[in-house]
This record gives structure tokens, sequence and C-alpha cells, in this order.
């Protein structure tokens, strides 16, 4: 379109220059066919394909610069005590909205039903000490990996996902961009074919953050943004969204989180980064529901997530955190586990139990050890879920996939 424009700017041109000398020749259907004439007829002429050109060119830019990460702009600072260990060398920790990230393309749906399958789901709570890494092996053997741990923990999370047999990683979520989720990510990428990924808008002026970019960008990836409403189309036998962030500008680079939602079944499972009390409140008031059977629990099990009526409305059965040893931060918190057993919950840990694996078949989850805490469980109501029941939720993602 940019090129049409410029080929009838270039004959207003020629009308005004020819016009000037010769109006007769440029003004057919006119009576008055003077210098004026041409000017005002061709001059304006000039400026409208002008305009247009211009527009059509910036449009057509946009289009292929879709999908970039840049590392630009004005930084707003953010102080937070309890980050990785690249953090640790920087006075301030520094958020800004990216500037060029591509918008997530609304995804279309398989054409099938989300069928039951007879094949299981896995989710696996890697260990990796003071940090996060969850790998998810869907039913027809597609893989999602949300975040790979600090930074000395990359080696551990290759060779764990390798030890699963596993060439390709087809959905790669960065929750948010602190040292202990991102840093063994740059080695995943590295070593993995990689399908998509996916990351929250938002971004810090630290060495591992680079790396991690740089490391896609050697990979000839696109990063796509990851926020409230993207639902991946990844395997008809489950329904994988993502539930927040909600907003464009946080006060903790923690609430920046993307929080993925998986259901196989009847079972389904919240994975939540480190969101904090804001976007909590946030997916409260959202439209999804909120209610799941597993939880893993926000942010290393600090007392600043994870809020009553969060825990409330999501009214998990189990619950898993993902936490270093003797780590320095004191996590996860005691008012934490003691929110977490008055409410019934049965808690898994990774400083006790290593490495956690849940298995879904639609119906029923089992996990491969024993738990921290040992849960009464309690009586479940689906208006805890959001503010439409989960059931309607889940029948208009099956709708969708027959009708798309």
């Amino acid at each position: 379109m940019h090129i049409i424009f410029a080929i009838l700017w270039f004959i207003a041109l020629l009308g005004v220059i020819i016009g000037v000398n010769y109006p007769e020749k440029v003004l057919w259907g006119s009576k008055t066919k003077t210098e004026g004439k041409v000017l005002k007829t061709y001059g304006m002429a000039l400026i409208i394909f002008f305009l247009l050109f211009g527009i059509s060119l910036e449009y057509l830019e946009g289009i292929n610069e879709q999908g970039d990460y840049v590392l630009q702009g004005n930084l707003h600072n953010k102080e937070d005590s309890e980050i990785g260990e690249d953090y640790r060398d920087y006075e301030e920790v520094k958020d800004k909205k990216i500037s060029e990230v591509k918008e997530p393309e609304q995804v279309k749906h398989h054409d099938d039903e989300l069928n039951l399958s007879n094949e299981v789901l896995k989710i696996h709570f890697i260990d990796v000490g003071q940090g996060d890494a969850t790998l998810i092996m869907t039913p027809a053997g597609k893989t999602i990996l949300v975040d790979a741990g600090d930074r000395n923990q990359g080696e551990t999370v290759v060779s764990y996902i390798k030890a699963q047999g596993i060439e390709t990683i087809d959905l790669l979520i960065a929750s948010h961009p602190h040292a202990d989720h991102i840093g063994g990510m740059a080695s995943v990428v590295q070593v993995f074919e990689i399908g998509e990924v996916y990351m929250p808008e938002v971004t810090a002026n630290t060495k591992t953050f680079e790396t991690l970019l740089l490391a896609i960008k050697e990979k000839n990836l696109k990063i796509k943004k990851a926020k409230a409403g993207v639902e991946f189309n990844i395997d008809s036998s489950i329904r994988a969204l993502l539930i927040a962030p909600h907003s464009e500008h946080y006060s903790s680079l923690n609430d920046y989180s993307a929080v993925l939602r998986v259901d196989h079944g009847e079972n389904s499972f919240l994975i939540t980064g480190d969101v904090e009390a804001q976007s909590e409140n946030e997916m409260l008031k959202s439209k999804y529901p909120l209610q799941v059977d597993v939880l893993r629990v926000s942010h290393h099990g600090s007392n600043s997530s994870t809020i009553p009526a969060f825990l409330e409305a999501v009214a998990p059965t189990y619950g898993v955190i993902s936490v270093g040893a003797e780590n320095r931060y004191g996590h996860p918190h005691k008012e934490l586990m003691e929110r977490l057993g008055a409410f019934g919950m049965t808690v898994y840990r990774t400083d006790e139990a290593g490495t956690i694996v849940a298995t879904s078949d639609g119906r029923e989850i089992s996990f491969d050890t024993v738990p921290s805490i040992q849960g009464a469980g309690r009586q479940r109501n689906s208006e805890l879920g959001g503010n439409i029941d989960i059931k309607e939720w889940l029948l208009d993602g099956i709708l969708n996939k027959i009708f798309d």
C-alpha cells in the first residue's frame, strides 16, 4: 500500500512541475487553467499522498518489528531485598515497561473437543534451591517450562529435563525477571529446541536478564507478551491460560509475574510466580475462576503473598512451596505456614522433599512424596472460584474448541 501512495505522490509532483509552466496540460477538466489553480489542486494532492505514505510505512514497520524485546526507555526504581545474586550487585532494582513487545495473537483453538485422555498430566516442581522451576508434561507429550531457577541451577534444570527424555520445550514462560526465576533459563534455551517464549512486559538492568535475551536472540526466537487472557493451544486434553498480570505498572517486580492456570479433566493447577497482594487482588476481581486443586504457593512461601482472601478464593486441597533449605529470607514464613495449615491444606516443600511430581489422570491427583503438612481438607464451594462457575468456564473452553 505504501508503494501505491508513493507512486501517487510522484504523479502529483510531476503535475506541479509541469503545470506551473503548462497549466492546460494538467487541468483537463477545469475551466480555470492558471498557475494558482495548479498549485492548489496538485499541492493538496502532494500533501495528502505524502501523509498517507508516511502512515502506511509506519504501519508496515510496526508489523515487521513486533515481538522484539528491547532494553530502552526510562526505568523506575524498586528496591527488593529478596532477589537473586545478580540483583544484589545493584543498589536498586529497576523495572521498566518494554517499549516494543509483541502483543499476543488471538489464540486459535483445536477443532476437536477438549478430550479427557487416558494419558496423564505430570507437573514437576524441580528442586532448584531458593528459586522456581516448574516442568509440565501434557498427555499429548507437549512440554511447558515455567522458570528455571537461579543461574547456578541451569545445569540442574537441563539435566532434569533431559532425564525425562525431552528434546523440545514447546512453551517457555519466564514469570518475571528475577534471577532466581530466570537465571538458569539461558542454559535451557541454548540446549533445547524452543517453541514459543512468553515474558511479562517488564525488564531489569542485570547481567542475568541480558544473558537470557541474548540466548533467545541467538536462537532467532521472538518474545511474546505474557498477560492475563493469553490461552495456549498446546494440547487438546488440557486448558492452559494466563490469569495474570492484569496491569501495565506495579510497584513490585514480583507482581508482574505471569500466573498460569492448567486444567486437566476435573483437576486444576495454579502456577503463581512471585505474585504479591496487588496482583492477587486483581485476580480476585477478574473474570477468571481461581479455585484449583493444587496451588504452587507464591514467592517461596513469603507472608507478603497468598493473602487470606486469595487463599479463600483459590481453595486448594494441595500446596507446593519451592524453597531453599535454611535460606536467608526465612522462607517459608511462619505466618504463611500457619495460614495454610489453618485452611486444611496438604503442603509439600522442595527443601524437605526435593523435586516433587504431581500426576493427574483427569480425575485424581497423586504425589510422589510425603507431605510436610497433612491437611484435613475442607469442603470446596464452586462460588469461591471467582465470579463465574468453573464448570461453566470449562464448558465454554470446550465449546470454543469445537466452534472456533
